[in-house]
């Protein structure tokens, strides 16, 4: 494979994955709720910055044209996949959807665009959210994960400990 072998140049190891055709599905998540989803639609043989922002071929079907089942499927998966890796707050989970319904989880977005123009915001719109109450609503999920103060400083004692008897 000549291009498996041109891509090993650069590192000397290459990720191969099975090509899935398909419509390019994204669900949005706010708090532990699926918010809804948009199947993206564009003119290009790539959905890039120019595609997206700058040619006017994108185009946003909300919900996707999908079955009422098949849109469930994705959206629970979509809330499996963010719970399983610990996710809170807000993100986006994109989908490839295939035509012999195999839906892949192309990726998890724990930090999603955030313009009026991008995915999550288009989706929690259709919801019934506008942005602002989206950013509110992402604003009153935000935390600190707590530390364990004494942990820390338990560390730094035993360090300084023994840089002294050293």
């Amino acid at each position: 494979m000549p291009a498996v072998a041109q891509a090993c140049r650069f590192g000397g190891e290459a990720l191969v994955e099975r090509m899935v055709k398909g419509r390019e599905v994204t669900v949005g998540i706010l708090g532990d709720t699926v918010l809804g989803s948009c199947e993206i639609t564009h003119g290009s043989s790539t959905f890039d910055y120019q595609t997206k922002y700058q040619s006017g071929t994108a185009r946003y079907h909300l919900p996707p044209r999908l079955s009422a089942t098949r849109v469930n499927n994705v959206e629970a998966m979509a809330l499996a996949a963010y719970r399983s890796l610990g996710c809170r707050g807000y993100g986006r989970v994109d989908f490839l959807c295939s035509d012999s319904a195999n839906d892949v989880v192309l990726e998890v977005n724990t930090l999603p665009g955030m313009t009026q123009m991008s995915l999550l915001p288009k989706i929690a719109r259709q919801a019934g959210v506008p942005f602002e109450q989206l950013v509110e609503q992402i604003l009153a999920r935000a935390c600190l994960d707590p530390v364990e103060v004494g942990d820390a400083e338990a560390a730094a004692v035993d360090a300084r400990s023994e840089r002294r008897a050293g």
